[in-house]
């Protein structure tokens, strides 16, 4: 499941990839901890600081039992499926809000090719751009 399998072989990258959930969790356990030490000192903070606290010296944890050989060797397929999973779902999320949807007009109905603007189109047959922005922004309310 890692990363380049047929491409990157061999002892040493082996090493590295057997190596990176652990050092992935030590890197996030330092972010963690460097976040609390930047933490406000106020007594209203002190929950949250210990909170935090807490959590990084989990991570840290976590990143060192990811060191041992056994546990190692078993939680190789899980993180890679995770983190390509993840890159995946982020990158997906990251198109849809980047790019937007333009509604589109079929040439052979005029009507529209967009599900989210089909209400306004039912009840605009003219067209009017300006009204389909204040439609969009009322959203819900009865016309």
């Amino acid at each position: 499941m890692r990363p380049f399998p047929n491409a990157l072989n061999g002892e040493n990258w082996d090493l590295v990839f057997s190596l990176m959930p652990g050092l992935t969790f030590l890197f996030l356990a330092a972010i963690t901890i460097y976040s609390t030490a930047r933490m406000p000192k106020h007594p209203y903070f002190k929950a949250q600081t210990i909170g935090l606290g807490g959590f990084g010296a989990v991570l840290a944890l976590i990143g060192v039992v990811l060191f041992v050989p056994p546990v190692r060797a078993r939680i190789q397929d899980i993180f890679w499926f995770s983190a390509k999973v993840a890159v995946s779902m982020y990158m997906y999320i990251w198109y849809r809000g980047t790019f937007p949807r333009y509604p589109l007009r079929s040439a052979d109905e005029g009507r529209m090719e967009d599900p989210v603007a089909a209400r306004h189109w039912r009840a605009n047959p003219d067209g009017d751009r300006r009204s389909l922005v204040l439609s969009k922004t009322t959203w819900g309310r009865r016309q």
